[in-house]
């Protein structure tokens, strides 16, 4: 019996070291998890930061892309020849009712550094209206996407035209030059 009761002892305790270093494993392996989540979760957290900040920078950019572009339709991008505009003017000049538009177009060369990288074009506009024709053409001149400045109007009465006159618009219109 005394043989029986040791085996039994040697074979409990045995379990019992075993039950030990099996529960002493397992605290180290939950708390290595419980680091290791930590972590991760710390890592997580920075991407979901960047994740968000990068959602917001998109926005960003989509909102600057579309502002660039109504800047680009008030002053265009590295034009050589304001053809657009050109059709524009002529376009509200016949809405407005003005007739024998002629137009003489010249450019300021190089980009102004004084003016930030801008391009002037002159555009010189005689044609023959009427007074209120006239006025129509500059409401509908400033309702224009396009930035153009009427530096001077010169209205000149001739007796074969009459009741129109003949009228000269001094313009400045602008392109940014890279």
């Amino acid at each position: 019996m005394k043989k029986l009761n040791l085996i039994v002892n040697i074979v409990v305790i045995t379990v019992l070291v075993l039950v030990i270093a099996l529960f002493g494993w397992y605290l180290k392996e939950n708390f290595d998890l419980k680091a290791s989540l930590a972590e991760k979760s710390a890592e997580y957290e920075k991407e979901e930061n960047a994740n968000r900040y990068l959602a917001e920078l998109e926005r960003k950019n989509e909102a600057l892309k579309q502002e660039e572009q109504k800047i680009n339709k008030v002053v265009p991008l590295n034009e050589e020849k304001p053809f657009g505009l050109v059709k524009d003017l002529i376009r509200v000049s016949t809405q407005a009712g003005l007739k024998e538009c002629n137009f003489k177009i010249t450019d300021s060369g190089t980009a102004d550094t004084a003016n930030n990288g801008l391009k002037q074009f002159f555009i010189k506009m005689k044609c023959e209206s009427t007074f209120p024709q006239a006025i129509n053409f500059l409401e509908k001149l400033s309702s224009m996407e396009r930035l153009v400045l009427v530096e001077t109007v010169a209205i000149t009465r001739k007796k074969e035209i009459l009741p129109y006159q003949e009228i000269t618009f001094d313009m400045v219109s602008y392109t940014f030059v890279e």
